[in-house]
């Protein structure tokens, strides 16, 4: 089984960084949840940069034993 999480760069005047999601059964749950709740979520946290860009990665195959 693959998990996928949304991975956002957000950027301020002075700095950049990197912020991620919960983990996601697939690409287009991330995508959905990123787009109907994820961003206005990281945005609400971090208001004091702006999301430059996000894309939902895979982390491959995990074991159920994880």
């Amino acid at each position: 089984m693959s998990v996928w999480a949304a991975i956002f760069l957000l950027c301020a005047p002075n700095d950049c960084i990197t912020a991620g999601s919960p983990l996601f059964k697939t690409k287009e749950e991330c995508q959905y949840a990123t787009k109907i709740y994820g961003l206005n979520h990281v945005a609400g946290n971090f208001p004091e940069h702006v999301v430059i860009s996000w894309m939902c990665v895979s982390f491959g195959e995990v074991s159920n034993d994880v």
